[in-house]
C-alpha cells in the first residue's frame, strides 16, 4: 500500500510540475508581450539609416495637433521593376510616421490601403478617382502625392537612384495640418482655356482636378463685368488669353499690389497672339518681363520630339517651380512656344527680382516670320537669340518667375510682395500635355504651390536606392547549379556516413 501511495504521489507531482511549467511559460510570454507593447525599443541597423525619419520630421510630428488619415491606392499593375521597391519604401516609410504618433492622442496618423477599382463606393466617398496616389486628409483639407513624384532617376532614365518620400510626405503633412484651404481663380471671358473643358487638346479639367486634390478650391473668375479680384484669391491663373482689355490689366495690377497681402498671378501666354492684341505689355514690364511675338525653334535635335514638340531640359535647379524637374530628371514637352526675357522692372519704390526658370538650348532662336508659309530659318536682323550676358547664357527663356520685394520698415530684411509667373505657351497644362508629360505635371502643380506661398523649404535629404546585381558567366552558372544539385546533398550524405562509421566503432 505505501508503494502504491508513493507511485500515485509521484504521478501527481509530475502532473503539478507540468502544469507549473505551462503556467510559467504562459506568464513569460504574456510578460514579454506586455513589455514589448508598453516599452517599445527599436533600432535601425541599416548602413544609411533608411528606416529612420530625420530630426526635422520628428520635430514636426511632435507638434502635430490633429489626426491625419493617409490613404494609399497603389496597384500591382505598376512596372514590376519599379513598383515593388516603391511599394516597400512607401509602406515602410508611412509605418514610421504611424509609429512616431502612436502616443499622440490629438495628432495620430493612420494609414489604410484601398483598391480604387474593387472598392469603388469607398473611393468615390473619399473623392479618389485614380490609383497610385498617397492622399493625406485632415478635415476638409487634402494633399495628394503621386507615386511618379517619389523617385529620382538617372539622367538617362535607366533606373531609379533616390527615394524622395520623406520630403514629400512631410511637406504634405504640413499642408493639410497647418494651412488653410486657399482659392485658385481661373480667368474667363478673354478667350482663355477653361477648367470645365474635358477635351484632351484644349481643356484644363485635369489641371483643376489635381489642384483640388492638393487642398485648393478652384473657381472661375470673369473680370469683364468690372468686378474686382475677390479678396480670398490666393492665385489668379490665366491660360491662353486672346485679348485683355486695359481695365482688366489694371485690375490685375491692383491685385498684385494689394495691401497687406499682395496677390499672385500665373500667365500662360498663347503663341501666335500679337503683343498689341494681347494687351499685357504694361503689366509684364512692371514685373521685369518682356514677351516676344515669335515661335521658338531649337536646332538641337535632342530638344525636338518626333512629332515636332519642343523639349526643354534647361531648368533652374534651385527654384521651387522647377526643382522637382531636376529631382525627377524629366523635361518639359511643349507645343508652339514664344520666348520671354527677364529685364529690370520699371516700378518705383520697389525691387523686382525676375529670373528665367526654364530655357532652351543655346542653338535655339525666336522665329518672327512664323506666320509665313516657309521653313524656319534664322535671320540675324529679325529673329531673337539668347544674350551671352543673361542667365542662362545664349539661351531663350520660355518661363520667367518674378517677385517684388519691398524693404520692411524697421526690419533688417525684406518681405515678398506679390509673385508673377509667365510661361510662353498655353498648352503646358492642357489635359493631353499634363497626362503625357511628368515634367509638365510637376511644373504646373508646383507653379501654383509657389504662387500661393506653400513651398516649404525642408532640409530632408533623398535616400539612395541601392540595388545589388550578381554577374555570372555560363561556366560559373553551371558550376553553381551542379554544386547545389550534387555538392550540398553529397556533403550531407558524407556526414551521415561518418556518423554511422563512428557509432559502429
Amino acid at each position: 500500500m505505501p508503494a502504491f501511495e508513493s507511485f500515485r504521489a509521484a504521478r501527481w507531482i509530475r502532473t503539478v510540475n507540468l502544469i507549473l511549467q505551462a503556467v510559467l511559460f504562459l506568464t513569460l510570454c504574456l510578460g514579454l508581450n506586455y513589455i514589448a507593447s508598453n516599452h517599445v525599443w527599436r533600432a535601425d541597423l541599416t548602413r544609411d539609416r533608411r528606416y529612420s525619419l530625420s530630426p526635422e520630421t520628428h520635430g514636426y510630428l511632435e507638434r502635430l495637433d490633429q489626426p491625419i488619415e493617409v490613404i494609399v491606392t497603389l496597384t500591382p499593375e505598376l512596372d514590376a521593376e519599379a513598383a515593388i521597391p516603391a511599394l516597400d519604401d512607401i509602406i515602410g516609410l508611412l509605418n514610421e510616421y504611424v509609429h512616431l504618433t502612436e502616443a499622440n492622442e490629438t495628432g495620430k496618423i493612420s494609414v489604410r490601403e484601398i483598391d480604387v477599382y474593387l472598392e469603388r463606393a469607398l473611393a468615390n466617398e473619399l473623392q479618389i478617382d485614380r490609383p497610385n496616389l498617397v492622399v493625406f486628409r485632415s478635415g476638409d483639407r487634402r494633399r495628394a502625392v503621386a507615386v511618379s513624384e517619389l523617385h529620382r532617376e538617372r539622367d538617362d532614365g535607366s533606373r531609379v537612384t533616390e527615394f524622395l518620400g520623406e520630403s514629400l510626405f512631410t511637406q504634405a503633412l504640413l499642408e493639410v495640418s497647418t494651412l488653410e484651404r486657399k482659392k485658385a481663380y481661373f480667368l474667363v471671358g478673354n478667350g482663355e482655356r477653361r477648367i470645365d473643358d474635358t477635351t484632351p487638346a484644349f481643356g484644363l479639367s485635369a489641371f483643376a482636378a489635381e489642384l483640388a486634390l492638393r487642398n485648393l478650391d478652384v473657381e472661375t473668375l470673369d473680370l469683364t463685368n468690372g468686378s474686382p479680384v475677390p479678396a480670398d484669391a490666393a492665385v489668379v491663373v490665366s491660360v491662353g488669353p486672346n485679348r485683355v482689355a486695359n481695365e482688366i490689366q489694371e485690375q490685375l495690377r491692383q491685385y498684385l499690389n494689394r495691401s497687406p497681402s499682395p496677390g499672385s498671378i500665373i500667365l500662360m501666354l498663347r503663341q501666335g497672339v500679337r503683343n498689341d492684341d494681347l494687351g499685357l505689355n504694361s503689366l509684364l514690364s512692371d514685373w521685369g518681363i518682356t514677351a516676344y511675338d515669335n515661335l521658338v525653334v531649337d536646332a538641337d535635335p535632342r530638344n525636338q520630339s518626333p512629332n515636332g514638340d519642343l523639349i526643354v531640359r534647361a531648368v533652374d535647379p534651385d527654384h521651387p517651380v522647377t526643382e522637382p524637374l531636376v529631382d525627377q530628371g524629366v523635361p518639359l514637352v511643349l507645343g508652339p512656344t514664344r520666348s520671354l526675357l527677364a529685364v529690370p522692372g520699371r516700378a518705383t519704390g520697389s525691387r523686382v527680382e525676375a529670373l528665367p526658370v526654364a530655357a532652351t538650348s543655346a542653338l535655339a532662336w525666336g522665329e518672327t516670320r512664323y506666320r509665313e508659309p516657309q521653313p524656319a530659318q534664322f535671320n540675324e536682323n529679325e529673329d531673337q537669340r539668347g544674350f551671352p550676358t543673361l542667365r542662362p547664357e545664349n539661351a531663350l527663356a520660355i518661363a520667367v518667375a518674378s517677385e517684388r520685394v519691398r524693404p520692411s520698415s524697421g526690419l533688417a530684411f525684406s518681405v515678398p510682395s506679390g509673385r508673377l509667373l509667365v510661361v510662353g505657351t498655353d498648352e503646358l497644362a492642357t489635359n493631353r500635355r499634363l497626362v503625357s508629360s511628368s515634367g509638365n505635371f510637376a511644373f504646373a502643380l508646383n507653379a501654383v504651390t509657389w504662387a500661393v506661398g506653400r513651398e516649404v523649404q525642408l532640409n530632408l535629404p533623398a535616400r539612395a536606392v541601392e540595388r545589388f546585381q550578381i554577374s555570372l558567366s555560363r561556366q560559373e552558372l553551371n558550376r553553381l547549379r551542379f554544386s547545389l544539385l550534387f555538392g550540398v546533398p553529397g556533403a550531407v550524405a558524407l556526414l551521415g556516413l561518418l556518423v554511422y562509421w563512428t557509432r559502429r566503432k
